[in-house]
């Protein structure tokens, strides 16, 4: 049903363009709404897939990752678009943190949390991501200062395709926190929410793998 829907809107309006015979201004914009539709699909099939193969096992290539360097990269990728809203995003780290896992499901679980909280952040707000080795663990926090999610909520968060009612106006899949969680699992780690006051925090713990080389 959540994939049908938005396919069979984007068709009718196709279908309506069509018979109209708009042109000019009028059909671009048409058209450029039916792309955009169409990119929030793909991205659902995207999210969809890659939650699949981490249910079912899928192994990928394990290596011992540097989470301190991995949102490192992942804070300069996203600070153009926070520059962008007048938002201030932040790294803080405390040396190396190393884990055992896949880099790639790695970086897309931080890259959905952190996207989620600059488009829950208000412009002027502020995102802060810090990593830090906790005894055995590595943890990833990653604090804003939107609306945050209240604590009887939570636990929904992370269901598939769930729009909070603080989500609904944005665009998106309703699998962002989906995805984090089959990732976060799938490293035998744990992800839970909190009250950032204003704003949300959202942790994610992974086992920590002996000091040595990382990438």
């Amino acid at each position: 049903h959540d994939l049908r829907s938005p396919l069979a809107r984007v068709r009718g309006r196709l279908e309506l363009l069509q018979i109209s015979g708009a042109s000019g201004e009028a059909l671009e914009r048409e058209l450029a709404e039916a792309v955009g539709h169409l990119d929030t699909l793909l991205e659902t099939l995207e999210s969809l897939l890659a939650i699949a193969r981490i249910d079912h096992g899928v192994e990928r290539s394990r290596e011992r990752v540097d989470v301190a360097r991995l949102a490192d990269d992942l804070v300069d990728y996203f600070r153009p678009l926070a520059e962008d809203r007048s938002q201030d995003l932040v790294l803080a780290t405390e040396g190396a943190a190393l884990v055992e896992g896949d880099r790639h499901l790695l970086f897309q679980a931080l890259s959905n949390v952190v996207d989620n909280a600059l488009r829950h952040t208000p412009e002027a707000g502020r995102v802060l991501v810090s990593v830090a080795r906790r005894g055995g663990e590595v943890e990833i926090r990653v604090a804003d200062t939107g609306p945050g999610i209240p604590e009887a909520d939570r636990a929904r968060a992370i269901e598939r395709f769930v729009r909070l009612d603080a989500s609904r106006h944005l665009p998106g899949s309703g699998l962002g926190l989906s995805v984090v969680d089959a990732v976060v699992r799938h490293h035998g780690g744990r992800l839970s929410f909190g009250d950032a006051a204003p704003g949300l925090v959202v942790t994610m713990a992974f086992p920590a793998a002996p000091d040595g080389t990382a990438t």
